[in-house]
């Protein structure tokens, strides 16, 4: 009889060794799996950090351009033919620059890049509105007719302290779009740009970007480019 007990004691025993292991393992399983899930989504956030800094560094380094050239037509701001030479030298030394005009402190073009073109009037364009109370701006990204992407920029043109005029600029963003198309998130996942009003920027899906369509839902941080 003592050998039955024994025998029943050892079987209950073993299965409760056997079930503890059996959780015990299914709980490092899960610690496993949760801790490769955070490492990838760690991965995941780096990735979109290091494609923000990218675009940052995109717009700055374009903006940065454009406040050097409005240092130098302060200092030919009697010269418009030597100021078109300027603007037109800009746009093809770097060709992201599609358009740039200076302006009076009324809006109205003096000299563009566009050689053969007239001046356009910007007093309306909130570029103009922002850049003639001495502020720099980057629009949101907009859509050209030929549903190229772009933003514009503008700077004041300061001679002696003053505002003398503004620098105005639209902004060729197509490049952001090709570096979005080589980002790939695993083997599935893709990454959008999304302005801070819920604009999709850019997107595998273009006709999203095309078409103006807003994504809302997700909080946004203002990064103060886009």
């Amino acid at each position: 009889m003592s050998m039955k007990i024994s025998t029943r004691l050892l079987v209950v025993f073993s299965l409760l060794v056997i079930l503890s292991m059996a959780s015990l393992g299914m709980l490092l399983i899960h610690k496993s799996q949760q801790a490769t899930a955070t490492s990838i989504l760690r991965d995941y956030q780096e990735i979109a950090v290091q494609a923000a800094g990218r675009l940052e560094v995109f717009l700055d380094r374009s903006l940065q351009q454009l406040i050097a050239t409005a240092g130098t037509l302060s200092i030919l701001h009697a010269d418009p033919w030597r100021q078109e030479s300027v603007l037109t030298k800009l746009k093809l030394q770097f060709p992201v620059f599609a358009t740039v005009q200076l302006t009076d402190t009324e809006g109205k073009g003096i000299v563009t890049s566009d050689t053969g073109r007239p001046p356009l009037h910007w007093s309306e364009n909130k570029a103009f509105q922002k850049a003639i109370q001495g502020e720099t701006f980057i629009s949101s990204a907009v859509f050209s007719e030929g549903e190229v992407p772009y933003v514009y920029m503008s700077v004041p043109v300061l001679f002696r302290g003053k505002i003398i005029g503004i620098l105005c600029a639209k902004v060729d963003v197509q490049g952001i779009w090709d570096f979005v198309d080589s980002i790939r998130i695993g083997t599935t996942g893709s990454v959008m740009v999304i302005s801070h009003d819920g604009n999709i920027i850019a997107a595998p899906d273009k006709k999203a970007a095309v078409q103006g369509r807003r994504v809302s839902g997700i909080s946004v941080p203002d990064a103060g480019s886009f």
